[in-house]
């Protein structure tokens, strides 16, 4: 009896186990057929560390690794899914609120162009509106200014005309201007026998006898002209005949001439003569005698200061000093003049015919710098003996408070001969190089050099 049991027990121990087997095989075959899905759970894990129950190649310790790492990110990917959730909402919400402040920037960006564009037609505008208003200004004030030289030209008339009346009223009657002067085309012998006309002759230039320390120009309105020996000179001029000095109006050898040219000329010679054509002339000084050049300046500040009171000559002799240098009187080429419409000009520039504070330019002289008595005096570059007005007198400048003895190098100084006798520099009154034309005072003069 219990081998038949035994059998029966072995056959369905048998058959279980190929059942088993059957089944685990199919399990085995499912599990690698599927096993990307198949190999998280929980007993295929388990039975891929069994031989043959995980495909070839599968490390079931690894393949335990990464579905612990798998359940693991699920787990924490599920439990971050609400805050993933509402960090998505507020990224969404960040871009909208993004996109809206670049619409807001486009926004302001095409207002502040527009803004830009009006302002820059605006400011256009403006700026048209300031350039013609800036045109018509500039029309008005160039208006303004004709307006004002115009009356500054009628000023200039009316107060040349005052001077000129002035002149008239204050002066002496029958006072006249003198010039010892010479035809133009005047032929002067030079230091080599050579002749030149007078109009050419430079400062400094060696002649027959001496050197010219000084030419003069003048206008030769009014002067009376006469033929002496063929020479063409003014009637007051000296001229030496028969051993004795007389005026050209006075020889019988004159001949009176109709005579229109504009300028005459004269010469300042270290000898006082000038020789022409074989005749001695006395220079536009008459005279080199020191002594007699200080009597002759002191006689004339005489006259200037007492209302031109005749008198003679030998009662104003003050102390003679040898080392003074009367003459030349003359200033420095960069002086400025005032002109008659209120603007200035140096000396140099000066011609005959300019209008200036005063009168009109008459004669124009020039000096070779050679041992000037040179002084500044407020600004001024003038010789000692340049009269001006200071104090309510007229004084020499060397006898002033204000006069400072300088040394200058320029080679050529200048003076100008007036219709009034006076010219101003930067308001400084000053005597011109005639001085005085009273007829009398000067007809005294003339005597004393005759002596």
């Amino acid at each position: 009896m219990a081998y038949p049991f035994f059998m029966f027990a072995i056959g369905v121990t048998t058959a279980s186990a190929a059942v088993l087997g059957v089944a685990m095989k199919r399990k085995i075959d499912e599990i690698n057929g599927d096993w990307n899905n198949q190999r998280c759970k929980p007993s295929v894990q388990a039975l891929s560390f069994i031989p043959f129950v995980a495909p070839k190649g599968v490390d079931p310790s690894k393949n335990y690794q990464d579905c612990q790492y798998g359940m693991a990110s699920g787990f924490f990917n599920s439990m971050m899914s609400p805050f993933n959730a509402v960090i998505g909402t507020i990224t969404d919400i960040l871009k909208e609120f993004n996109k809206n402040i670049q619409s807001i920037r486009e926004m302001f960006d095409q207002l502040r162009n527009k803004l830009k564009n009006n302002l820059r037609d605006i400011t256009n505008k403006i700026y048209s509106l300031y350039s013609r208003l800036a045109w018509l200004f500039n029309r008005i004030m160039s208006l303004i200014i004709e307006l004002v030289r115009i009356f500054g030209d009628l000023f200039g008339v009316l107060i040349y005309a005052f001077y000129t009346l002035s002149s008239v009223w204050n002066g002496t009657i029958g006072s006249t201007a003198r010039f010892f002067c010479f035809d133009e085309n005047t032929p002067i012998t030079m230091y080599n026998g050579s002749k030149k006309r007078i109009k050419d002759i430079k400062v400094g230039e060696k002649l027959l006898n001496g050197r010219a320390m000084g030419v003069m120009k003048f206008s030769s309105k009014d002067a009376d002209m006469y033929d002496y020996k063929g020479v063409q000179v003014a009637g007051c001029h000296l001229v030496k005949e028969k051993g004795r000095w007389i005026r050209v109006e006075n020889s019988f050898l004159k001949k009176k001439i109709d005579w229109n040219k504009r300028y005459i000329y004269c010469l300042y010679t270290t000898y006082a003569t000038i020789n022409i054509n074989g005749i001695t002339f006395a220079d536009y000084l008459e005279t080199n005698d020191k002594q007699k050049i200080h009597n002759i300046f002191n006689y004339i500040l005489y006259n200037l200061n007492n209302n031109n009171k005749i008198s003679k000559i030998e009662n104003n002799i003050m102390t003679f000093n040898k080392n003074i240098n009367h003459y030349p009187w003359c200033i420095h080429k960069n002086t400025p003049i005032d002109m008659i419409n209120g603007s200035k000009k140096d000396i140099e520039d000066c011609k005959i015919g300019d209008n200036i504070k005063g009168g009109k330019i008459i004669g124009i002289v020039k000096f070779k710098n050679e041992d000037l008595d040179l002084y500044n005096y407020n600004g001024l570059i003038l010789t000692g003996s340049m009269i001006v007005y200071e104090g309510e007198r007229w004084i020499a400048v060397r006898e002033s408070q204000y006069s400072i003895s300088i040394k200058n190098n320029d080679n050529i100084y200048y003076n100008i001969c007036c219709s009034n006798n006076i010219f101003y520099s930067n308001g400084v009154k000053c005597r011109d190089f005639e001085q005085i034309s009273d007829e009398k005072v000067n007809n005294i003069i003339d005597k004393y050099i005759s002596l």
